[in-house]
Order: C-alpha cells, then sequence, then structure tokens
C-alpha cells in the first residue's frame, strides 16, 4: 500500500502541475545548408529545391553567420510541379 502510495504522488507531482504551450507554428519540412559562406553581393551560393506538389509553395529562407548570429531572411513562392 505504501509503495501505491508513493507512486500515486509521484504522477500526480509530474502531470498535475504540466504547462500546455500555444503552438506558434506547424511541423514542416525543412533543409540546413551547411557550411555556406557570404562574402558580399557579387558571390552566391545555389542551392537545388523542386516542387513535386500541385500547388504553389512558399520557401522561407534565412541566414546564420558562423556564430548563430542572424544575417537575413526572406521568402519566395515555387510554382506548381
Amino acid at each position: 500500500m505504501k509503495k501505491f502510495a508513493l507512486s500515486a504522488i509521484a504522477a500526480a507531482a509530474l502531470f498535475g502541475g504540466a504547462a500546455h504551450a500555444y503552438t506558434v507554428g506547424t511541423f514542416s519540412n525543412g533543409l540546413v545548408v551547411p557550411n555556406v559562406i557570404h562574402n558580399g553581393s557579387d558571390e552566391t551560393t545555389a542551392v537545388g529545391l523542386i516542387n513535386r506538389s500541385a500547388t504553389a509553395v512558399g520557401v522561407y529562407w534565412t541566414f546564420f553567420n558562423q556564430n548563430s548570429g542572424h544575417e537575413m531572411d526572406g521568402c519566395f513562392v515555387m510554382t506548381a510541379n
């Protein structure tokens, strides 16, 4: 009986005070392109993406420097197929 009471108290402590966070976004596929260096507007890095769905898809991108500092971001729309 003592073990049952202790396990009930432990379960109440674990699950009783759980917070429910608001979900800002939903899951979607993402790609990470490592070792990309941006040295100015005269140099580019190309990444190939193919939209195989029947609808247009928005692509959101972001660039971080070697110290994980946010540099820039943007969005473009890929046409269907």
